[in-house]
This record gives structure tokens, sequence and C-alpha cells, in this order.
């Protein structure tokens, strides 16, 4: 998916983020059933990967929860479950591609049959908010330069 995203439009890398804030807050408003919750969160898009080459991916920050419109926070009960948001992630993500007619039917399903589809939703254990270091080294990695620094 990399490579269509890289080499027919790079705007895309735009609705990942829109993708994932919607995934996230389908997951937050069923984790916590109630209505009208909006969840909280922050997205660096990066676009390299270990060795620099061209790796669109998203670092997310997000609250454990969401808010209503009164500013209340709602906790979700359990830990982030990513092999829930994965497959609608991945479900969202080549709809557009098929949508925009970068991708067939047929590739969404042999991409479907494939072991590993090259989606990922990895999420780390609970940062408590009186963890300084582990806010920290969050942090530091969420704002890593987000721009490809590899060679073309």
């Amino acid at each position: 998916m990399k490579y269509i995203i890289n080499l027919f439009d790079r705007n895309l890398l735009k609705k990942l983020s829109k993708i994932a804030w919607e995934v996230l807050g389908l997951y937050y408003k069923n984790a916590i059933s109630k209505e009208n919750i909006t969840p909280a969160a922050i997205c660096c898009i990066q676009t390299f990967g270990d060795f620099l080459g061209f790796n669109p991916h998203l670092h997310i920050l997000c609250a454990d929860g969401g808010f209503k419109d009164n500013g209340t926070f709602y906790a979700a009960g359990a830990e982030l479950n990513a092999e829930s948001l994965e497959p609608l992630f991945r479900h969202k993500i080549l709809s557009i591609l098929k949508k925009r007619g970068l991708i067939t039917e047929t590739t969404i399903k042999l991409i479907q049959s494939w072991r590993h589809s090259g989606f990922n939703v990895y999420c780390t254990d609970r940062i408590y908010p009186r963890s300084r270091q582990s806010v920290e080294n969050l942090a530091r990695y969420l704002i890593r330069a987000p721009i490809n620094h590899g060679q073309d």
C-alpha cells in the first residue's frame, strides 16, 4: 500500500489520520456505551521507517475513553484491543483506494487472503499521567520529524 500512496497521491496521508479518528471514535463509543462521546487523540503522520524509506504510518496518542459535550470524561473499562481496530481500519483504507481507482476488488481479495496484509495496529500498555518518564519518552517518539529523509 505504501507505494500506491507514494506514487499516485500523497494527499492520501491525510485520509489515514481521518480514518484512524473515525475508527477510534467508533471503538470508544462502543466501549463506553454513552451517547455523543468524542475521543481525544493526537495523531502524527510519519512517512519513514527504520531504514528511512517511504513507510506511511501514524503515531497516535489517545485518551483511554471519551468526552461528553459538557466536558465529562468517561474512561473505557478495558485495555484498548488493537485486534478489533485493525480490520475496520484496513477495510476503510482499502475502500478509499478502490473508490479512487487505485486498486480493484480482486486486489482487495488478494490482500485479505495474505497472512500478513501489511496493516498493523499496535498499542502499548496504558501510560498513566503520573508516570512522567513514560509520558516524556512517548512525547519524544511522537514528535520525531514526520518527513522522509531518504534519498530519492
